[in-house]
């Protein structure tokens, strides 16, 4: 459920507001109405500090190493001495970084020349003779190059040649290849800069490890308190100002069962407010309040979007299908019963116990898993088809029940999303509105009972066009007689999407199937490979393994997001969810800060 919101307009006086605003953020629990931040130079120097705290945290997580840094011990007073130190290593570091790849490239271009000794190049030019450099492709080397110019083959790398050429002063050089221009440092020398600029590097890497290890706590803590005071800043700064900035006016949301906690406060500090039980216009946060069970869901409800403080939380009624739907689409009983035995492992395990209520959301999901394939007869990829079960295998549903099982479920969901839509319609717009899911639901019974059921047609050939009528009329109440009946008729169209959304239930019957036949082809590979001689054990368990963990995974992916798109799209747009809500986030302070320019 949402949990009802009251709106606060607080009348503060100026001289009250640090005061009141660190007790609002100890207290946690008051949701700052959204407006329009005005800019200042406090608001921006704080923005500063924070961007340059996050990015030399960044800096040393990438550079922390187990490494001895005891010649570094140094004691630095202030934050803002440990952030320009920081700052300085990383501006090191990046430099050195420049220089190294710089010099990679001069030692790649000498690669192939280093050993020549250019003090002979310098005698050559003494004598009148010049030296050339070329390099080319293997394949438009020439041979003929060797007769017309005294030439010489100084390296092969890869798929090019290097050589030189020794030619007079006054002779023009004509080759078709790349002419090389030497680097001025010679091989040793930039080698010895290499090994100087890593050996540099690695103090530099040092030094931010030390920092990393006794300063990163300070700077988490600077970092917490900083972005505290932005966000009492940024309150101030949407805060409405009246009587020349004597009066502040501060708006906001707390949950209604808080309500008692805001009072006690407000009347220790004197302050007058006004309260009002909020409108959709309003926008307020949302909270969902649900039970140990719904509460595994929200975090999948969230990934489509909050529901509107208008809607009704649908976390709960999507839930029981959610689950069912993952273990149709995954289909093996061995399949859920890994899930669940891992999910089991790393709950257990002290690191992942923040992980604890997705790890029992999965634990879930493989239990599911496993019920469905049980009675569906699938263990592994062996299906009970391929046992010799005698009598029992009619305890098993067979494809053609899974089908009609699937599609059964669908409408069923169907129906269910648009008795939510008429109850939740009726309970706050009023019964009239609440007539166009009900005829919805009664085209859809009557249909199925036509069609299909035959159970009652002579009622059924009537409540199809009570619901038809139901919808036509009660489209819109507000509107005039033909504005409303031209949208009731345009409403009819969704006669086709509402065949849609149930054919989209058929993917339960097919992931599921498709799931356990490949597991069926990869039992099959595995028991041919038992036909290999010496080796036919070892490739049976190699197939089973890789086969089996595979196809677990792709098939583990499809029954999560299939069941995403069918709550998303066919159960949330026939429960008439909107969405689009602000999660509820109090304005919370731990520590002492200042609110003055």
């Amino acid at each position: 459920m949402i949990v009802p919101m009251l709106k606060y307009s607080l009348v503060i006086y100026h001289k009250q507001y640090d005061a009141l605003i660190h007790r609002l953020g100890e207290l946690g629990i008051f949701h700052v109405q959204a407006t329009e931040v005005r800019a200042d130079d406090a608001l921006k120097q704080i923005t500063t500090q924070i961007a340059r705290i996050e990015r030399a945290k960044e800096s040393m997580q990438e550079h922390t190493s187990p490494i001895e840094t005891k010649d570094l011990e140094r004691h630095m007073q202030s934050n803002e001495e440990v952030l320009s130190e920081i700052e300085s290593l990383i501006s090191q570091w990046e430099e050195l970084k420049l220089k190294k790849a710089g010099l990679a490239a001069e030692i790649a271009q000498i690669l192939p020349w280093r050993n020549i000794n250019k003090e002979y190049f310098e005698i050559l030019q003494k004598h009148n003779l010049n030296v050339f450099c070329f390099a080319c492709h293997k394949m438009q080397f020439n041979d003929a190059w060797k007769e017309q110019y005294m030439l010489e083959v100084v390296g092969r790398h890869r798929d090019r040649i290097f050589f030189v050429v020794l030619a007079p002063s006054h002779e023009h050089v004509q080759i078709e290849a790349e002419e090389i221009v030497l680097p001025e440092h010679e091989w040793d020398d930039l080698l010895s800069m290499q090994n100087a600029i890593c050996n540099d590097m690695d103090k530099v890497q040092k030094q931010l490890s030390f920092m990393a290890h006794h300063y990163s706590g300070r700077l988490q803590e600077k970092l917490t308190a900083l972005e505290e005071m932005l966000a009492a800043r940024k309150i101030l700064l949407s805060s409405l100002e009246t009587s020349g900035g004597k009066i502040l006016i501060l708006e906001g949301f707390i949950p209604e069962p808080k309500e008692q906690q805001l009072l006690h406060l407000l009347n220790d500090h004197a302050v007058p407010y006004i309260q009002k039980k909020p409108l959709s216009d309003d926008a307020p946060p949302i909270q969902l309040k649900n039970n140990r069970f719904s509460r595994l869901f929200e975090p999948i409800g969230k990934l489509f979007s909050l529901p509107s403080y208008k809607d009704m939380d649908l976390t709960p009624f999507f839930a029981p299908f959610f689950l069912l739907f993952f273990g149709f689409c995954l289909g093996d009983a061995v399949y859920g019963l890994l899930i669940m035995l891992a999910a089991t492992f790393f709950k257990r395990k002290k690191k992942y116990q923040v992980h604890k209520p997705l790890l029992s959301l999965v634990q879930l999901f493989g239990l599911a898993a496993m019920i469905v394939g049980t009675v569906t007869g699938t263990f592994l990829g062996v299906n009970h088809d391929g046992l010799n079960l005698g009598s029992y295998h009619s305890l098993f549903l067979d494809q053609h029940q899974l089908f009609y099982v699937a599609i059964a479920l669908g409408i069923s969901q169907i129906l269910f999303a648009q008795a939510l839509q008429a109850y939740h319609r009726i309970t706050t717009q009023g019964f009239l509105y609440g007539l166009v899911p009900i005829g919805w639901m009664l085209v859809i019974l009557s249909v199925i009972d036509l069609s299909v059921a035959q159970y009652m047609p002579f009622v059924s050939d009537k409540t199809v066009y009570i619901g038809l009528v139901l919808i036509v009329l009660f489209a819109d109440p507000k509107a005039r007689a033909l504005k409303g009946l031209g949208k009731g008729i345009w409403s009819l169209y969704g006669i086709t999407g509402l065949f849609g959304d149930v054919l989209s239930y058929i993917r339960l019957f097919a992931l599921g199937v498709s799931s356990s036949i490949l597991g069926l082809v990869i039992n099959s590979m595995a028991y041919d490979a038992l036909g290999l001689s010496y080796v036919g054990w070892f490739f049976f368990i190699v197939i089973l393994v890789i086969g089996h963990s595979l196809n677990l995974g792709v098939a583990a992916l499809g029954a999560f997001v299939h069941p995403l798109r069918l709550t998303f799209v066919e159960f949330y747009k026939n429960a008439g969810f909107e969405g689009g809500g602000k999660e509820y986030k109090p304005f919370s302070i731990n520590h002492k800060i200042s609110l003055k320019s």
